[in-house]
């Protein structure tokens, strides 16, 4: 992959700019490169330097964030740049939907920035006004990482007024207005997104909060069948059917299957031990 700083080495070479330190930078360990980010100017700037390459550039940016994000994700799950790089990215690619709706997703969940990552989303709907998706991401990651509903309520009420919206804005908009039961419409606003995501990282952290939602669940269940027959149920989680405790064992999202591990006194996830 051809790396950002190189790419813009070789923008500001051709205007020529910076030529007596171009070998220097190519010479710089990966850790450093994204630490220039910081130095870059705004994508503003850069889409006003490159045009005729905007697409080009927007590319590269994107393969770099994706690159710094599963780097870091394996690694010290640190992401110092990861908000700036999309600034970058959404200032030379106003139009980029995804830029928006995923690099929200990471900044609520594995950053833990959620000023930031609402910041983004609503500049994605100022920029893309059209563009459902960007309110619906912004209505899912108050209720469910945020918990504030009303807010919520409000993201999917206006998603649900935009031109080809999923059906689900409306479902969402009207569940949260009837305040159902949390961790019900918690998994269905997570099944619905994972059911059109496209992107196989985002994929990847909806099933983990799924399978945690799951386990949530049938932990809570298994605890009040030892408190009604003082015991657990180790002969399977069946068990929690025949009582009533649960209309039927959820479809562990990673294709594998939830079981009693008496070891822990839990139920638990077989995929955690795959891993």
């Amino acid at each position: 992959m051809r790396s950002l700083v190189a790419l813009f080495l070789a923008l500001l070479t051709s205007l020529g700019t910076y030529l007596s330190v171009s070998k220097l930078q190519a010479l710089k360990p990966r850790q450093n490169r994204f630490e220039e980010l910081l130095y870059f100017p705004s994508g503003i700037f850069v889409r006003e330097s490159v045009v005729g390459y905007r697409n080009l550039v927007a590319d590269a940016i994107w393969l770099e964030f994706i690159q710094y994000y599963g780097e870091h994700r394996l690694t010290d799950k640190k992401f110092r740049y990861l908000g700036h790089i999309l600034n970058v990215l959404t200032d030379l690619d106003p139009k980029f939907v995804s830029a928006y709706t995923y690099g929200a997703l990471l900044l609520v969940t594995d950053v833990q920035d959620s000023t930031r990552g609402m910041a983004l989303l609503e500049k994605g709907m100022n920029n893309i006004p059209q563009a459902w998706e960007i309110p619906f991401t912004a209505g899912f990651l108050n209720y469910i990482f945020l918990r504030k509903y009303d807010l919520a309520g409000k993201y999917f009420a206006k998603a649900a007024t935009l031109p080809e919206a999923s059906p689900s804005c409306f479902r969402f908009a009207g569940y949260v207005a009837q305040k159902m039961k949390e961790q019900d419409v918690a998994l269905m606003i997570l099944e619905e997104v994972l059911g059109k995501s496209k992107n196989k990282d985002e994929q990847d952290v909806l099933k983990y909060y799924i399978m945690k939602l799951h386990l949530k669940l049938l932990n809570e269940a298994s605890k009040t069948y030892r408190e009604r027959t003082g015991k657990p149920p180790d002969r399977g989680l069946q068990e929690l059917i025949r009582s009533g405790l649960v209309p039927a064992l959820p479809f562990e999202p990673h294709r594998e299957h939830y079981f009693f591990n008496p070891d822990s006194g839990r139920v638990c996830s077989s995929w955690v031990f795959r891993r």
